[in-house]
């Protein structure tokens, strides 16, 4: 058994040393090396023309980043800020669009609010605008108020 260790740890010792050492070739001599000229044909650099960079990046750069995920996650942001005791929130994606013709997301939500035992369930409507990137309407409605001992 001590005989299999031994051999193991040989095996080990070796193949490490290889793959080190090929490593060390690749960073000295590989990778340091510059281009070389291909069948006589001189490598061309791109030329960076400085004066035709932008210098700022415009507010529609962003706006064509934010999508429905991200108006899902500003809806689902606004809900937990008006609501303290928050049980479960959930995407209605049946309910949930984008509309062309307004260029807004709609997006709807349900909640329970409230105990894991008394809660009420909440509808949330969010109208997100993609040019500033947040709410523009919020709504919310009580679907169903919860029995509460003593009524």
């Amino acid at each position: 058994m001590a005989q299999n260790k031994k051999i193991l740890l040989i095996i080990f010792a070796i193949l490490l040393s290889i793959n080190v050492s090929a490593i060390a070739v690749y960073y000295f001599f590989i990778a340091t090396k510059e281009p070389q000229e291909t069948a006589g044909e001189p490598i061309i650099e791109e030329q960076k023309d400085i004066a035709e960079a932008p210098i700022a990046i415009s507010d529609d750069y962003y706006s064509l980043n934010f999508n429905y995920s991200d108006a899902v996650e500003v809806c689902m942001i606004e809900a937990r800020s008006r609501n303290s005791n928050l049980l479960q929130l959930s995407l209605n994606e049946r309910s949930s669009r984008y509309q062309e013709n307004q260029n807004i997301y709609l997006i709807k939500l349900v909640s329970h609010i409230g105990t894991p035992l008394i809660y009420d369930e909440k509808e949330h409507s969010c109208e997100i605008d993609p040019n500033i990137q947040g709410v523009a309407f919020y709504r919310e409605i009580v679907r169903r108020t919860a029995i509460r001992p003593g009524n």
